[in-house]
């Protein structure tokens, strides 16, 4: 995404990052509608794995383009490791080659209740309806991060809540917490009529392409009677929540206040405080 040499702040939207195009696809479109909806042309994309740029390559492209101030936006559901370590990293490694670089950190999804809503949506288009014994399992990435993992489930809990679905459950793909198989084979000794995978993922990726061979392994399924979900995005609602993270996050870095716009960021008024 091309840069204007002469602007000094700018925005970074962080990814996990796959190796599959369609999910590299999704995310770069939820970008492009999110700094549509902001209205700024001042932005650039990275990754955290498998997929260049990486944070600190972006970073340094920036700052050579003569970018000082970088908001960066990560498309990440819960703050576990990506965030609290990996992110971080990648920003000292960018610093010590760009001395003056001024960096803030928009929040990540969270338990946002818009993306709820997504969710349920999400499941309800594969199930058509839920009905009386059907089933429900929330599929989540996963972490070894304990935060992230309760956040979890209280996102799982109110999709559910959400769905009004009474048989249900949830798994996670990595990490800690009840695994993906563990989770399924408890839930379909239960003989639900049909289930509904929903797997509480951003994008489509290696994990989501695995799924469906990770339950066949687990148990013996008339596929007939499950229906796997697509995942969040790309989705305008998501792009949405995006947005407004970001819009929320400069006027904290600027506290509304009136002057000067700052450069390549239409609306926002006055320097970003100091780290």
């Amino acid at each position: 995404m091309a840069m204007t040499a002469s602007r000094t702040a700018a925005v970074l939207f962080v990814g996990h990052g796959t190796r599959f195009p369609k999910g590299r696809r999704a995310f770069l479109k939820t970008v492009a509608d999110a700094a549509t909806r902001l209205g700024i042309r001042h932005f650039e994309a990275a990754f955290l794995e498998f997929c260049p740029p990486t944070v600190a390559d972006a970073l340094q492209k920036l700052y050579r383009s003569g970018v000082r101030e970088v908001l960066i936006a990560p498309l990440l559901l819960f703050a576990a490791g990506h965030v609290k370590q990996d992110l971080p990293s990648e920003v000292g490694r960018a610093r010590e080659a760009c001395p003056g670089l001024r960096v803030r950190f928009a929040p990540v999804f969270g338990e946002d209740p818009r993306l709820v809503a997504l969710a349920a949506e999400r499941a309800l288009k594969a199930a058509g309806r839920f009905e009386a014994g059907d089933a429900l399992l929330v599929v989540g990435r996963g972490s070894q991060d304990m935060e992230a993992f309760a956040a979890f489930r209280r996102v799982a809990e109110a999709i559910r809540r959400t769905l009004g679905v009474e048989r249900w459950g949830f798994g996670m793909l990595t990490g800690i917490g009840p695994g993906l198989e563990e989770a399924a084979a408890r839930l379909w000794a239960q003989s639900p009529r049909r289930t509904v995978v929903l797997p509480y993922l951003l994008f489509e990726g290696y994990l989501m392409r695995k799924l469906p061979e990770r339950l066949n392994q687990a148990l013996s399924a008339d596929w007939a009677s499950v229906a796997i979900a697509r995942p969040l995005g790309p989705h305008p609602l998501l792009a949405s929540v995006l947005a407004d993270r970001v819009r929320e996050s400069m006027d904290e870095c600027t506290g509304r206040r009136k002057g000067r716009a700052m450069p390549g960021l239409p609306g926002v008024h006055g320097p970003w405080p100091d780290p």
